[in-house]
């Protein structure tokens, strides 16, 4: 097994730049996560570690080696695609052999490869079936199996699930996470999606217009994100964000009204004006209940109910907030409502840079 480390690393085209000042240790046996909007470049950086991509700048090493000018074939690296890229006149084992067979691999040897894989995956019982007469969950395990049967030192997995339904895309996300937990491998995974992130990763990379914006656990980055692109980013439903102004002692905004905390207050030291409020949809507590010192006040535009919870859609000025509440309640749509808010989760940014100021206190 190895770490995968890029220092420095820039992807440029002509006249655009792709990644920018990419610089990671990820470490022997970790399940990192590159997430981000379409376009972030997080693709772009899978395929240079690959191989499939030329770097403009810097450095790539898998375990101790530069692998710079090394070709795919030899970086020791497993690739998963978004596309399951199966051979259709071919057997599920013959697929999964295909590259072994291409090495000169011993056919007994092959054989137990395979089977192993297979076993692993749990679709012994498919390996003389035809791509046409798998699911597209069989069918992402044969391609994940081609990939186990190399035994490589790392695995990269380009957006397997886009393809699957959402009750497979769950079930889909488990068998992952008890592969990693099984092969105790490098695991280099990219998606857009921040429910597989949060719930795969031991450390997150979000990235953002070709640049890190932020590594940590998952809970960290929820918890405690450093800007306010990631605070939206992570989490779902994503978190409000309120254009606001501090005076010393209240915060106001489009419908919001909040008294810091003592300890927020101390944070904030000397900062007064502008700044953004960010409050998870779960920090509201109740409706109808507001005091006047802690509340946001709108116009409610839709009710979700969802059983055993509700999403709440409440217009305050510009902004569509919300809320996600117990499922039984008296909101109703068109009418003017004040929620309670919880104060101390509320995150607070720097309103031109959009930089934490101040995560909420139970962070």
């Amino acid at each position: 097994m190895a770490q995968v480390v890029l220092k420095n690393v820039w992807k440029r085209y002509e006249g655009f730049t792709a990644v920018k000042e990419f610089d990671l240790t990820m470490h022997d046996k970790e399940f990192i996560v590159l997430v981000g909007p379409s376009g972030c470049g997080k693709s772009t950086t899978l395929r240079m570690i690959a191989g499939l991509e030329e770097i403009s700048e810097g450095d790539i090493f898998i375990g101790e080696r530069r692998v710079n000018d090394v070709p795919p074939k030899d970086r020791d690296i497993a690739m998963v695609f978004q596309n399951y890229a199966l051979y259709p006149h071919w057997t599920v084992f013959d697929n999964m052999a295909f590259g072994l067979k291409l090495r000169k691999m011993p056919k007994a040897e092959i054989r137990e490869r395979v089977e192993s894989a297979a076993r692993v995956l749990e679709i012994e019982s498919l390996l003389q079936r035809k791509p046409k007469a798998l699911s597209g969950g069989q069918r992402q395990r044969v391609a994940m199996g081609r990939a186990i049967v190399r035994d490589p030192s790392v695995f990269l997995f380009d957006e397997p699930l886009s393809n699957l339904d959402a009750k497979l895309r769950v079930q889909m996300r488990v068998e992952i996470s008890r592969l990693h937990n099984r092969l105790q491998t490098t695991i280099i995974y990219v998606t857009h999606d921040q429910v597989e992130a949060m719930t795969l990763a031991d450390r997150i990379v979000i990235m953002n217009e070709g640049r890190i914006q932020q590594v940590g656990s998952p809970l960290d980055v929820y918890e405690r994100p450093v800007n306010l692109f990631v605070a939206t980013f992570i989490g779902s439903p994503s978190m409000n964000v309120i254009p606001a102004e501090y005076d010393g002692v209240t915060i106001t905004g489009e419908g919001l009204r909040m008294s810091p905390t003592p300890a927020q207050k101390t944070q904030l030291g000397t900062y007064r004006g502008a700044l953004s409020a960010g409050i998870r949809p779960q920090s509201f507590l109740s409706e109808g209940r507001g005091d006047g010192g802690n509340v946001i006040t709108g116009r409610v535009e839709v009710v979700e109910h969802l059983g055993a919870e509700r999403f709440v859609y409440v217009r305050a000025g510009e902004s569509l907030l919300t809320a996600r509440l117990d499922g039984r309640g008296t909101t109703v749509e068109g009418e003017e409502a004040s929620f309670e808010i919880d104060t101390k989760a509320v995150h607070l940014f720097d309103r031109e840079g959009g930089n934490l100021l101040l995560p909420g206190e139970d962070a």
